[in-house]
């Protein structure tokens, strides 16, 4: 007895652990697994960046990183620093879309959506999401006007503000504008529509934001709209 002690003794590290690996593997690997995802998070936590400005992106243009942070460049230049942190913070959730052309009538073409998928993203977002600047396709600012959340431009813009060319009441054409010109939005096609929710407080959908926050991303929206290079 006493030398089947001694001899346990003098096992290695290597193998005790190797028992303790072959007994309770999976466990480890788990918790292992489980102890990586908070650090993960924790770090995110309390590394993230505020948004000053929220955009919901719907259209057929792919924005990668480099366009992203073009755009992001730009809007900050514009925007105000609602936080007060010294930086204006971008966030921009893109969905992609297709378009499909008009066999029958080649000079036109219609733009819908038949990935069922994009558009529950979109449906989500404009009842749980908290975007206020909208940039979309023809059609989805068609469901936004049906659904009756988007913002006149004649009731948030001062009259120096409105643009000469109005879409549809509630937006405004990207090609008309002079911001258009600017890194990042030079590479979104120009038929898309800038438009704004209404406030929160007239919002047929609440959507979780506070006014002053929506009155912060309005200013953005209209310095936007006014730009001259």
């Amino acid at each position: 007895m006493n030398g089947t002690e001694k001899k346990e003794e003098r096992r290695t590290f290597g193998e005790w652990f190797g028992d303790l690996w072959y007994r309770y593997k999976w466990l480890m690997i788990i918790c292992v697994f489980i102890a990586a995802f908070i650090v993960i998070s924790l770090v995110q936590l309390f590394t993230a960046k505020n948004a000053d400005i929220k955009i919901l992106y719907v259209g057929p243009e792919y924005l990668n990183e480099k366009a992203r942070e073009r755009l992001f460049s730009s809007i900050a230049g514009l925007a105000p620093d609602y936080d007060g942190d010294g930086e204006v913070n971008t966030d921009l959730l893109d969905i992609m879309i297709r378009r499909y052309y008009d066999e029958s009538n080649p000079e036109n073409y219609i733009r819908y959506d038949k990935d069922r998928e994009s558009d529950k993203r979109f449906q989500t977002e404009i009842r749980a999401g908290d975007a206020v600047i909208y940039i979309l396709d023809s059609v989805y600012y068609k469901k936004c006007v049906d659904e009756g959340i988007l913002a006149k431009l004649s009731e948030v813009l001062p009259p120096e503000a409105m643009p000469a060319e109005v879409y549809g009441e509630y937006g405004v054409e990207l090609g008309s504008i002079n911001a258009r010109l600017l890194p990042g939005f030079d590479v979104l096609p120009g038929d898309l529509v800038l438009c704004i929710r209404r406030s929160p407080d007239k919002d047929n959908i609440k959507y979780g934001r506070a006014a002053d926050y929506w009155e912060s991303n309005r200013k953005a929206f209209e310095n936007i709209i006014k730009y001259r290079a």
